[in-house]
């Protein structure tokens, strides 16, 4: 392939199937941040992202231009997924033993502190898939980029990094608890110190839910906590158990 001196454009056909896994990739990773009591952060990714190419030495003036001018409005796992595409074209792979590509990518997702929550790597499930993987980069580059079969397969290997780190730190049961208290509007505060609690009793057994415990995890103040105490009473998810200074609440199945 001959060096580009600016990017074409990349094409794909938005069908059910691109969107569909990435509505399950934003599901997870709400409910990834909710159990680590993250909700609400964003990544600044191309600070990052262009931190990340200075700290490996890699001079490559067309990617670190498309990253200052790619739309914020994009969906991220589709931001990383046009990225790491761009990152294989420009950049020659055989001298690329860390992966660097991939390590970047997931920048879009996740800022630096968040990284050491994964227990897997974007670039090991890569390995995995390898061979597809460079064969559908190919023959993207010589079907005038269309990248629909490619960003299919990236969108799919992404999909497996979040659900192997869901295995790993046990968060079956918490996604089952999440998406449960979502169907029932509840907040995302409520929905974030509800599911904690159930995570918090299966480590420790004898712990409560109580107003202090809500101001603690939730981070809020204990008018809040009691208000949002009462709420959950009302709509039947906690029974309340006791009175003055030793009422605690108790889940409901």
């Amino acid at each position: 392939m001959k060096k580009l001196t600016e990017l074409p454009n990349l094409t794909w056909t938005d069908n059910e199937e691109i969107n569909s896994i990435l509505i399950d990739l934003n599901d997870l990773l709400g409910v990834f941040w909710a159990q680590q009591g993250r909700i609400g952060e964003t990544s600044d990714w191309k600070r990052s992202v262009l931190e990340g190419l200075n700290f490996f030495s890699l001079d490559i003036p067309l990617l670190a231009n498309w990253v200052k001018n790619a739309p914020d409005e994009i969906d991220p796992f589709l931001k990383s997924g046009l990225f790491l595409f761009w990152f294989e074209t420009l950049y020659n792979r055989e001298n690329d033993p860390t992966h660097y590509g991939s390590l970047l990518a997931e920048k879009f997702i996740f800022t630096d502190d968040q990284k050491p929550l994964l227990i897997h790597s974007l670039a090991s499930e890569i390995i995995q898939n390898r061979f597809l993987y460079w064969n559908l980069i190919e023959q993207s580059q010589k079907n005038n980029y269309d990248i629909t079969a490619w960003l299919k397969l990236y969108l799919n290997i992404f999909l497996s990094l979040l659900q192997t780190n869901f295995e790993s730190l046990n968060l079956i049961n918490f996604k089952n608890d999440y998406l449960k208290y979502l169907s029932l509007q509840l907040s995302e505060r409520q929905v974030h110190f509800l599911c904690k609690y159930l995570d918090d009793r299966n480590k420790q057994s004898d712990i409560k839910l109580t107003n202090e415990y809500v101001v603690s995890v939730a981070g809020c103040s204990r008018e809040t906590a009691k208000r949002d105490l009462a709420v959950l009473v009302k709509k039947g998810v906690i029974s309340k158990m006791g009175s003055g200074r030793s009422v605690e609440y108790e889940i409901l199945n």
